[in-house]
């Protein structure tokens, strides 16, 4: 879970039948008028919500950022939301991802990685078997395609991958994308462990990349410790940057 406060927070598996009904309830606690929720469910094949259910994504704006919003897209598969927002000579556009696990779970399971691999299937995905490469090959796609337009990219995600693994590494040199951690803190950079049953070498699995546009914006990241500010099994990222740099000028006044 990555969340950029207090403007925008990114939440994936918002789902959890315990913390997710806190956390939405927070949510609702401090959404103010002009507020934009965008929610993705996971991909579901069961009517019983009582059921623990991995997967989704939350995206949360506040009135100024909300205002600038001028496109949304919804993965078919319930991986990411994409968010495209208006900036001043720029379009930024926020991705809010989920990976599967690395679980090869039986076929007819109803796992969140048994569920993707049959949602690719049934939409004849070349990698439909392999759902974590699916996942990697579809986004990188998506973000180039983003570039290709212009727009300036800021994706944050589960990504079920330590920072330093392969995948990850493949996924920034593709898209040219920079870890927004390791910019803000290259003295003590790896952080440790992001989840709470991961050791500090390979746990840190909550990733933050951006463009240069989000690299000169950014004034300070980190993470939180665990359980200190959202009910969550992963601890809370914070990701601080220049509204002005980022975006320019208000457009939408909150008071």
């Amino acid at each position: 879970m990555l969340s950029v406060e207090s403007d925008m927070s990114l939440m994936t598996e918002p789902n959890l039948t315990k913390v997710g009904t806190r956390n939405h309830h927070r949510i609702a606690q401090d959404v103010v008028p002009g507020s934009k929720l965008i929610h993705l469910h996971p991909i579901s094949e069961t009517t019983n919500s009582s059921k623990f259910q991995k997967g989704g994504c939350t995206s949360w704006f506040q009135p100024d950022l909300s205002a600038r919003i001028s496109d949304t897209f919804l993965d078919p598969h319930s991986r990411w939301i994409a968010t495209d927002m208006q900036g001043e000579g720029c379009v930024l556009t926020t991705i809010n991802a989920y990976r599967t696990c690395k679980a090869q779970d039986a076929p007819t399971s109803s796992s969140i990685s048994a569920r993707e691999r049959r949602s690719l299937l049934n939409s004849n995905h070349t990698l439909a078997l392999k759902p974590r490469m699916a996942f990697l090959h579809d986004i990188i796609q998506f973000i180039k395609e983003k570039k290709e337009k212009g727009h300036k990219v800021l994706l944050c995600m589960d990504a079920n991958t330590p920072w330093d693994h392969a995948d990850i590494r493949k996924l920034k040199l593709e898209t040219g994308l920079r870890d927004l951690m390791e910019f803000a803190n290259p003295d003590i950079f790896p952080p440790p462990a992001t989840y709470d049953r991961g050791d500090d070498a390979k746990g840190n699995i909550d990733i933050a990349l951006g463009c240069d546009r989000t690299t000169e914006a950014l004034l300070t990241a980190g993470f939180y410790g665990f359980y200190s500010i959202n009910w969550s099994d992963h601890r809370l990222g914070q990701l601080c940057f220049d509204t002005h740099v980022l975006l320019g000028p208000p457009i939408h006044s909150t008071t």
